[in-house]
C-alpha cells in the first residue's frame, strides 16, 4: 500500500496525517510525496521513514515527486503511480492541490483521507497526540460522502525500562493511552499504599470528574485549570486595563505554584507575558525546592510545579533576574516589596498579583497597586470540565503526590516524579504502557528534529 500526500510547509501537518493513518491501522509499504520545488528533502524523508519504522517496525521507501500541479505531465505521472490499493491523504497542501489530488484519487479508485482539526488555531500544529483526539476527525470519502473513521485502541510493543516524559510528551501519552476509553480511575500514593483520588469519565470533549477526599486535591484542580479563582473574571478584566496602560505585572510565588499564569496567558496571549517582571525573591523561594533533600512531599511537588512555570516563562521572553547582592538570597513579603521599590521606584507603575491578602494590604499601604486572587471553592464532589484538562490534571496530581496509579480499561499504569534527578515524569509498571510512552517520546522527538 502506497501513502500519497502533498508536501506541507508544516512537518506537523504532514507527519500527523501519516501517524493518524497508521493509528487507524493502515499498513503502508511506500510513501509518495508531491512537491512543486525541487529539493532532496532528505531531513523530511528521514523523519517519515523513521516514524514508520517506529510504529510499524518495517522499512519503507519515501519518494518525492516534483512538478507543477497544473501541468499535464505531473497529472499523467500521478495517474500511473496511484492505484486502488493506495491511500491518498489530502490534508496537507493548498486547496487547489487538494482538489486536483482528490479528483485524481477518486478516478483511480484509491482511498481518500482528510484529517479535520476542530479549532485548528488551538489544537492544530502540535506534535501527534498532544491535542485530544475528540478534536481530530479523520475522514474518508466513500464515493458519495465523507464519513468519520473510528479511532482504534493501540497495542504498542512491550518495554521493560521506564520512560521519562516532559509535560507535552505526557499529555500525548495520556491522550493515546485513553483513546477509546470512557473511564479513568486515579489513585495517589499515600503512607497506606494508594488511595482513590478521581474517577473520570470522558464523553466527546467533556470530562466528568468525581473527586475523592484526599488532602491537596483542591490544589491539583486549581493548578490544572479545572476550577478557577472566585474572582477570575474581575482579575482578567482589570489585567487587560493594566496592560493597556502599560503597567508592569509582578507575580507572587503562589501565582506560579497554582499555575494561574497559564490561565492569563490563554486569555491575554503574549501581551501578558511581555509585561511580566520576574522577581528574584520569588525565584529564590521557588528554587529552594531544588536544594531539598529527604522525603518527597506534596509541598515539594507544588514548589517544583511553580519553579517549572517560572523558568518556562522567563526563558520564553529571554529576561534575566536582578543581580543586586542583597536580593540574591532574599525571601519573604518584605524582601519582595523592597525589590519592587528598588527596581521601579517609590511610586512604581506596576501591579502585583497574589493570593496573599497580607502582602496585598502591605503593597497598598505603600501605594503599590495589587490584586488579591481569591482561591476557588467547590460545593460538590462532581465537576464537569473540558477534555483538554485531563493531561494537566494528571500532571499536577503526579507532582503533588510523587506517584500515581491509573486504571484504564483494566490496565494499571504507574507514573512517578523523576525528582531529584529531573523535573519530568517517569512511566513505570505496565510494559505496554512503557512501550506506548517510548513511542510517543520518540515520535515527538523525530517531528521536532524535522521541524528544526
Amino acid at each position: 500500500m502506497k501513502w500519497v500526500s502533498v508536501l506541507s510547509p508544516s512537518i506537523y501537518v504532514l507527519a500527523n496525517s501519516l501517524l493518524t493513518d497508521l493509528t487507524l491501522g493502515y499498513d503502508i509499504d511506500e510513501i509518495l510525496l508531491i512537491a512543486e520545488e525541487k529539493n532532496s528533502y532528505e531531513k523530511l524523508r528521514s523523519c517519515l521513514k523513521r516514524l514508520v519504522k517506529l510504529w510499524l517496525n518495517k522499512e519503507v521507501k519515501v519518494r518525492v515527486l516534483t512538478g507543477n500541479f497544473l501541468s499535464n505531465e505531473l497529472i499523467k505521472t500521478l495517474e500511473e503511480q496511484i492505484s486502488e490499493n493506495d491511500v491518498v491523504n489530502i490534508t496537507a497542501g493548498r486547496k487547489l492541490q487538494a482538489i486536483i489530488l482528490f479528483s485524481l484519487a477518486v478516478r483511480r479508485g484509491a482511498k481518500v483521507h482528510y484529517i479535520m482539526v476542530i479549532d485548528e488555531h488551538k489544537h492544530g500544529y502540535k506534535p501527534f497526540g498532544v491535542a485530544p483526539f475528540c478534536y481530530i476527525k479523520p475522514l474518508e470519502y466513500d464515493g458519495n460522502n465523507w464519513k468519520v473513521m473510528t479511532w482504534s485502541r493501540l497495542r504498542p510493543p512491550m518495554r521493560n525500562e521506564g520512560v521519562e516524559l516532559n509535560e507535552e510528551e505526557f499529555y500525548a501519552f495520556i491522550n493515546l493511552l485513553t483513546l477509546g476509553c470512557n473511564q479513568i480511575r486515579v489513585y495517589v500514593a499515600s503512607k497506606y499504599g494508594y488511595e482513590e483520588a478521581f474517577i473520570m469519565k470522558t464523553k466527546n470533549s467533556t470530562l466528568e470528574i468525581n473527586i475523592g477526599k484526599n488532602d491537596n486535591l483542591m490544589y491539583c484542580l486549581e493548578a490544572s485549570g479545572v476550577i478557577l479563582p472566585q474572582n477570575f473574571d474581575v482579575i482578567l478584566r482589570e489585567l487587560k486595563e493594566y496592560i493597556k496602560r502599560d503597567f508592569t505585572i509582578i507575580l507572587d510565588t503562589n501565582v506560579f505554584i497554582k499555575r494561574y499564569t497559564q490561565l492569563f496567558e490563554e486569555s491575554l496571549g503574549i501581551d501578558f507575558i511581555k509585561h511580566l517582571y520576574f522577581s528574584r525573591v520569588v525565584y529564590n523561594e521557588l528554587f529552594e525546592v531544588c536544594e531539598m533533600k529527604g522525603t518527597y512531599s506534596p509541598n515539594t511537588g507544588m514548589f517544583l510545579v511553580g519553579f517549572m512555570e517560572f523558568t518556562r516563562l522567563i526563558k520564553r521572553v529571554e529576561k534575566s533576574l536582578i543581580e543586586e547582592e542583597r536580593f540574591l538570597k532574599a525571601k519573604g513579603d518584605r524582601a519582595f516589596i523592597d525589590e519592587v521599590k528598588h527596581v521601579f521606584g517609590s511610586k512604581p507603575k506596576v501591579v502585583i498579583l497574589t493570593e496573599d491578602r497580607a502582602l496585598c494590604n502591605l503593597a497598598k499601604q505603600l501605594e503599590i497597586d495589587c490584586m488579591n486572587i481569591l482561591p476557588a471553592r467547590i460545593e460538590k464532589h462532581e465537576l464537569v470540565s473540558e477534555i483538554d484538562k485531563l493531561g494537566k490534571l494528571l500532571w499536577s496530581t503526579a507532582f503533588t503526590y510523587g506517584k500515581i496509579k491509573l486504571e484504564v480499561d483494566g490496565r494499571k499504569v504507574l507514573v512517578r516524579v523523576g525528582w531529584p534527578s529531573s523535573t519530568n515524569l517517569v512511566v513505570i509498571g505496565d510494559k505496554r504502557a512503557k512501550g506506548l510512552a517510548y513511542l510517543v517520546k520518540e515520535s515527538i522527538r523525530l517531528e521536532r528534529e524535522a521541524r528544526d
